[in-house]
Parts: structure tokens; C-alpha cells; sequence
């Protein structure tokens, strides 16, 4: 990895902003979960508020794909931005003022949705451009570090003002969070798009080619299935972390910040290991992400039958490590390779099916935990989810 990116200043101004919003990304995510659980002790409901903060993702992704490919990222980012800070501190004005049932909180989850769906493409496509493109995978592995060390610090500290200080003051760290990363983005400059200035097309012909790009390149087809798969249950399972941390162990809100902390520092972990290796070739990474997600399964079915809560905050370490290990090894490939053009549209499928089984795996698991039991659930999740990427792997093995 190259690090000479990190000698420029603004770069380095992106990061540490970067960082501060990540973290009240994190901080919303445990505390809107956290009152899900707490206002009515149902798996499912969780489940359900953490998977309509994914839809908007599935259903608008491509659309914000396209207008990453044809507007100006650094304003787009900008508006994203200032979007999620409004529903931000409307979410605080609704709590303060006693409004926050939980027909609210399922739209407030819904509507933050929306707006991270807006920004994820924007987002992606932005950091490549912050360096030349044979800095890109370096670029990738260093906002991948930034974004799981936040994954560490944001939960824990949600966690524990939720515990000490209440719910408010979670949300007041939420509406402060971003205010660094919008002055720095108003300041931010990018170099200009390889390649010719693209001419643009209808929305649905500027989509419909990001959709046959993926299904003529083999690389992306792969990263796609294994990113789906892997999302369902290991992803899918971290979601429904409130049930698993209060309604298994006991633990209340600090012990959903430490296990949310825990599948952070397994990221974390993931990330600096992958920063101090050596670009793999692309079959390679498809490969290894396969066998990662494969593992993660099995730590699902571990997680589902320990009573240990170390072995949970074990467990959950190791979920965030593999994670991190597919998500980034499986992104660098899919990034290195794409053209610019192209980039906005490719990866906000990525995005799509990342979040859409995310998405589908806390509807389905936090269901069924409701119904059949939670360790149960994890069980035949991690099962069915292992025997899925065997016979993918078998299956790109015969080709």
C-alpha cells in the first residue's frame, strides 16, 4: 500500500472529518437499534427498523448510481451531508419533545435511509477521486481503515451515553458529528475523470449499462453473489445485535456497545492486516472472500449456541474481521477495474445487493427470532447460509 496519499493535507482533513461523521453514523445506528429493543422488546421489530434503514438503498441505488456518474461529486456530497444533519436533529427535536413512538422511528429510519442511499455512491465514487488512479486501491484500504476504527470507537461511545447520559445525549453527539466533513468538503478538491467527457443519456439507458457491465465482467458477477450471500447472514446478524446483547445476556445498552466495539475492532483488525499485504489478483480475492463467507457462517451457528459472553464478544470480533476481509478485498478488485465512467452506477449495485441482504437478513432472522427462538434462528442461518456458498464455490469451480 501506498501511504504518500496521506502527505497531502486535504486528504488528510477528508480522513479525520471522515472519521468524526463515521462515528455518529455508528452512534445513530446503535441508538435508533437500542430504541427499537427498549421500546418493545421484540427481535422482530428491530429486525424491521434496522432493515428500513436499507431499503431506500435497494430501491434508489442505481438511480443515485447514475447521478454520481453525471454531477458534481464534492456538491453532491455536500447536499447528502446536510440532508442526513437535518434528520438529525429532527430525530433529536422529536425525542426531546416526547414524539418518538415507534411508528416515528420506523419512518426517522426509513428517512436516513433515503438519505445514506444518496450519499453511499457519491461517497465511493469521491475517494477515488482524491488520488491518482494508481493510488486507488491505496486509497480504498485507507478509507476502509477510517471507516472500521470509527466502527470501534462510534458503537462503544453510543453505548456508553446511552448508559451514563441517556438517549439525548446520543443524539446530540449525531447532529455534531458531521459538522467537520461539510467545511472540509466545501474546501475539497478532486482531480478530473480519465478518460472522454461522457455524454448523457435517459436515466434507464445510464442504468441498464451499469447493469450489463456487471452481468459481461466475471469479477463483478462473483463479488456480487459472494457480497449477497455474506451480507444475509453475517451481515444480517449484526443488526439484531440489541436482541442478542439485552434480550440473550443481559447486558443492556453498554453491552450492546461493546459487542457492536467488538465486531468493530475485528474490522479494524481486517483492515490494517489487509493495508500491510500486497495487491492480490482479482480470481484470488474472489476466492478467499468465498472462503471468509463461508467461516462467517459457521461463527453465526457459534453465536447462536454460546452461553459465554465473552465467546459472543469473540464471535461478533470474528464477524467483523471476516466481514471487512470480504467487503474490502472483494470493493479493491471491483474499484481497480472499473473505469470512471462506469464507477458511480457498478458500485452502487454493490451497494444495492450489500444492503439489500443485509436488509433481508435482519427482516428474516429478526422474524424468525421472535418465532422459533434466537439461537435457533442464528443456527439455521449460518447452516443454510455455508451450504449456499459451498455450492457457489463448487459451482465456480466447474466453470
Amino acid at each position: 500500500m501506498n501511504l504518500s496519499i496521506l502527505k497531502k493535507p486535504l486528504f488528510r482533513r477528508y480522513i479525520a472529518s471522515s472519521f468524526l461523521a463515521l462515528n455518529g453514523i455508528w452512534i445513530q445506528r446503535i441508538t435508533m437499534g437500542w430504541l427499537a429493543w427498549d421500546m418493545t422488546q421484540s427481535a422482530s421489530f428491530v429486525g424491521l427498523v434496522a432493515g428500513l434503514n436499507f431499503v431506500p438503498s435497494v430501491l434508489s441505488g442505481p438511480f443515485f448510481g447514475v447521478m454520481a456518474d453525471r454531477i458534481d461529486l464534492r456538491r453532491a456530497a455536500i447536499a447528502a451531508q446536510l440532508a442526513m444533519l437535518s434528520l438529525s436533529i429532527l430525530l433529536l427535536a422529536l425525542f426531546l419533545g416526547g414524539l418518538l413512538g415507534p411508528g416515528i422511528l420506523t419512518a426517522m429510519s426509513l428517512a436516513s435511509g433515503m438519505a445514506a442511499s444518496a450519499y453511499s455512491p457519491i461517497r465511493m465514487a469521491l475517494v477515488t477521486r482524491l488520488a491518482p488512479r494508481e493510488d486507488v486501491q491505496s486509497v480504498v484500504v485507507i478509507t476502509s481503515m477510517n471507516f472500521n476504527l470509527s466502527r470501534l470507537s462510534g458503537p462503544a461511545i453510543g453505548g456508553i451515553l446511552i448508559a451514563k447520559l441517556g438517549v439525548g445525549a446520543a443524539l446530540l453527539a449525531l447532529v455534531l458529528a458531521p459538522l467537520t466533513l461539510i467545511v472540509v468538503l466545501i474546501r475539497l478538491t478532486l482531480r478530473a475523470p480519465d478518460g472522454p467527457t461522457r455524454v448523457a443519456q435517459n436515466f434507464i439507458a445510464d442504468m441498464r449499462a451499469g447493469f450489463i457491465y456487471a452481468a459481461e465482467h466475471e469479477l463483478v458477477r462473483r463479488a456480487l453473489i459472494i457480497t449477497g450471500l455474506a451480507a444475509f447472514a453475517g451481515r444480517g446478524v449484526l443488526e439484531i445485535l440489541p436482541a442478542i446483547a439485552d434480550g440473550a445476556f443481559a447486558r443492556g445498552a453498554v453491552g450492546l456497545g461493546q459487542l457492536s466495539a467488538a465486531a468493530g475492532a475485528g474490522a479494524l483488525l481486517s483492515a490494517v492486516m489487509q493495508a500491510l499485504g500486497h495487491i492480490t489478483p482479482a480470481q484470488v480475492l474472489t476466492l478467499r472472500s468465498n472462503m471468509a463467507a463461508m467461516l462467517s457462517c459457521v461463527l453465526v451457528g457459534v453465536l447462536g449456541l454460546t452461553a459465554s459472553w465473552n465467546v459472543a464478544l469473540g464471535t461478533v470480533a470474528g464477524l467483523g474481521f471476516l466481514g471487512t476481509l470480504i467487503g474490502v478485498s472483494l470493493q479493491s478488485g471491483i474499484q481497480h477495474s472499473l473505469p470512471d465512467a462506469l464507477r458511480g452506477r457498478v458500485m452502487s449495485l454493490w451497494v444495492l445487493v450489500a444492503l439489500g441482504a443485509t436488509a433481508g437478513g435482519a427482516f428474516v432472522q429478526g422474524a424468525l427470532a421472535d418465532m422459533i427462538g434466537l439461537s435457533e434462528t442464528l443456527v439455521l442461518t449460518g447452516v443454510a447460509g455455508f451450504c449456499l456458498l459451498l455450492a457457489n464455490h463448487w459451482r465456480n469451480r466447474a466453470k
